[in-house]
């Protein structure tokens, strides 16, 4: 075959597919056209600003515009005025015809927030009826925990995030409370957490609302280098925090006190008029005892008055390790005797009773450098005793 031929078939062919290529498109266009079906957007009352939408049957409608309305929220497009099936971007398109979607409304409301005795931060909200309420502010309330939000300030019915709002007018909702069991730890530097890095973190109320948890008010009132004694000038009772723990109406109450009634210098009064030589001859140590437990038998008559309704615990002392290390300023002797005296209150009487006396034995870990005062350690383990009597 001669190359002129050759050029000559080339040319034909070229030209067949050019002449054709029109041809071609129109069929294209005419299936892909045939295969869109319009959906017109109908606001309803509204307005919005796209009002027709081309979609393919068996895909997904894709973006659709949101329209607005004066005092009301869009609630979505739906295929009837009132009714019918809600169209979302991700709806598939099942019709071959041309589609209606109307825009469905619910009227804007305003919800009051009342705290009912705590405080909010959010007093109102912009809601739509119709729609869920999904954020709700969190109220406060010092010694309550907030137990949600209400449609009345006592009955009433609950209303959550997920709560559908149903109402017509603008209305308020009430916080609901409920009140924090009351705990009062009562005692001296032992209990207020002295020598340890952070009190409000190791001490032993601090370990015990850890444990208790956010429906329980662990207070600290711990009152360093007090007594049980009344006349030590020294005691307990004549501190803010044995006032402050009075009136707040415990629930339940732990006593550890009484270390401090072991020094020296609160039992001169007592000395007898017997003497040997220069040597002073104190009285017996179940007198002191006695004298000790009468005072602590006024603090807790105190306590009952204030609270008819609480539990009270008591307490036994721990052992003072070391009294060279204290400069002997104490009597070490003197706390058994004690403690078998808050055994047999605590028992006779029908008060709770925590033998630490015996929990902190052979435990040298449980206490700080100068013997008497508690690491995190014994910190806790207090607080485990307490735990187990709430």
């Amino acid at each position: 075959m001669s190359i002129s031929l050759k050029r000559t078939i080339c040319l034909f062919v070229v030209m067949l597919f050019v002449v054709n290529i029109p041809f071609l498109c129109m069929d294209s266009f005419s299936v892909d056209a045939a295969s869109k079906k319009k959906v017109v957007f109908n606001a309803n009352k509204g307005r919005v600003s796209k009002t027709v939408k081309y979609v393919k049957k068996g895909r997904t409608y894709g973006t659709l515009p949101t329209p607005k309305r004066s005092g009301y929220g869009f609630l979505g497009w739906f295929t009837r005025k009132s009714g019918g099936t809600k169209i979302t971007s991700s709806t598939k398109v099942t019709t071959t015809k041309k589609r209606t979607l109307y825009a469905h409304w619910g009227k804007k409301l305003t919800v009051y927030f009342n705290a009912n005795n705590g405080s909010v931060s959010t007093k109102k909200k912009t809601i739509t009826r119709y729609k869920k309420y999904y954020t709700l502010p969190t109220p406060t309330r010092e010694g309550y925990i907030f137990m949600g939000w209400y449609t009345k300030k006592s009955g009433g019915k609950v209303v959550t995030r997920s709560t559908i709002v149903k109402a017509k007018k603008s209305y308020t909702l009430y916080a609901r409370w409920k009140e924090k069991i009351k705990v009062a730890c009562v005692g001296a530097s032992i209990v207020y957490g002295t020598g340890l890095s952070s009190r409000n973190t190791y001490s032993y109320p601090a370990q015990l609302q850890a444990k208790l948890g956010k429906y329980y008010n662990v207070n600290n009132y711990g009152a360093s280098g007090t007594t049980v004694g009344l006349y030590t000038g020294k005691s307990y009772l004549d501190t803010s925090n044995f006032m402050t723990s009075y009136t707040m109406g415990a629930d339940e109450i732990f006593i550890l006190l009484g270390t401090n009634d072991t020094n020296k210098a609160f039992w001169r009064d007592f000395l007898s008029d017997t003497q040997t030589g220069d040597e002073e001859e104190l009285i017996p140590f179940e007198t002191m005892a006695k004298e000790y437990i009468r005072d602590y038998k006024v603090l807790l008559r105190l306590y009952e008055r204030s609270a008819a309704n609480s539990d009270i615990n008591i307490m036994t002392l721990p052992d003072i390790l070391d009294e060279e290390r204290n400069g002997n300023k104490y009597y070490m002797e003197l706390i058994p005797y004690l403690n078998e005296e808050l055994e047999n209150l605590a028992v006779n009487n029908g008060y709770g009773f925590i033998d630490a006396n015996a929990a902190f034995k052979n435990q040298p870990s449980y206490y700080s450098y100068d013997g008497i005062h508690i690491t995190s350690t014994g910190a806790k383990k207090l607080a485990d005793l307490a735990k187990g009597k709430v």
